[in-house]
């Protein structure tokens, strides 16, 4: 090949070479305007660094316990696909991190009910920011008097995006042929506790879910094996296969508990260290019930798979 032609050569690869770098950066910039068409920007770093999370299986239950700063946050996927959040944990820039990770991790886009089970900070914090990136088709809320600034703003976000806002009370909340999830309190004539606790049955499987609900509502619980007051409204307690469990649970409180209702895992949403992991006692109790302990402070995100065959746990750092 004389000189001339591998000169001409070298400039069409040149050539080539620039059109292929030029046609990647136009896609590059075409997928980017596409993406911010439908994700803000400002919420685009929750879109990386994102934890590997395996996919539902058909007519599969999941329910996911996250790590959220002093506060619950609790995913339930049903087995028709239908989303519910349970709290959302503080916006301290972590938590509300952990959260919107995860929740873009599944693919989440809608959210087919939010349920707010504590008014404070550590409540609706994260919360916030879920209404403000993801279409919500409800909230449900504690009626308790009083309220703060966090939690004025959150019920001003819903009004604007016109989100339907319901009082939480006794009742079905969502249900399909197999599954039911339901408010178990507060009550709505003040009989009992006035935290918020919600059950999910589905494939023979029975699950205690809620906000961070103390000795009352264990207490509450317990009685309600013995006396049947729910059962009018077809709701019959007789065990808890999970339970979410307080890091600050009272232990003679929790031994009654346990003793009135069989139980096999406990799940503490807890950052760790001193002010917040699981009383010591509690957890010698656990071990001596032999119930199984998972905390998102040792184990990351907790995940627990529920089928008809009955249920799993994974977990991820």
């Amino acid at each position: 090949m004389s000189y001339r032609s591998e000169k001409i050569s070298k400039e069409r690869l040149k050539q080539t070479i620039f059109r292929v770098v030029l046609l990647a950066i136009c896609g590059l910039l075409a997928g980017l305007c596409v993406f911010s068409a439908f994700v803000p920007m400002e919420s685009w770093k929750y879109h990386v660094g994102l934890p590997q999370v395996s996919a539902r299986q058909s007519g599969e239950a999941r329910v996911h316990y996250l790590d959220a700063e002093n506060g619950v946050c609790t995913l339930v996927e049903l087995p028709d696909g239908k989303t519910v959040l349970i709290g959302g944990g503080a916006d301290d820039g972590e938590a509300k991190k952990q959260v919107l990770r995860f929740l873009n991790a599944l693919g989440v886009r809608k959210l087919d009910a939010v349920v707010v089970p504590d008014i404070s900070t550590r409540g609706v914090g994260v919360l916030r920011e879920v209404v403000r990136y993801y279409t919500v088709g409800e909230a449900y809320l504690l009626e308790k008097e009083g309220t703060n600034a966090t939690y004025a703003a959150f019920l001003a976000d819903l009004d604007r995006r016109e989100i339907p806002k319901y009082t939480a009370t006794l009742g079905v909340l969502m249900e399909g042929e197999d599954y039911a999830l339901r408010i178990l309190y507060p009550l709505a004539d003040g009989q009992s506790t006035k935290e918020l606790v919600l059950t999910l049955s589905y494939g023979g499987t029975e699950l205690l879910l809620g906000g961070r609900y103390g000795n009352d509502t264990l207490r509450a619980i317990e009685a309600e094996k013995e006396l049947r007051l729910l059962e009018k409204w077809g709701v019959a307690i007789e065990r808890f296969d999970v339970v979410q469990v307080r890091t600050d649970a009272d232990v003679d409180t929790l031994r009654a508990f346990l003793e009135a209702l069989e139980c096999r895992a406990a799940v503490f949403s807890c950052r760790g260290g001193k002010n917040d992991s699981p009383n010591e006692e509690c957890l010698r109790l656990l071990q001596e019930y032999g119930i199984a302990v998972y905390r998102t402070d040792e184990n990351g995100y907790i995940t627990l798979r529920l089928s008809q065959g009955g249920y799993t746990f994974e977990t991820q750092k």
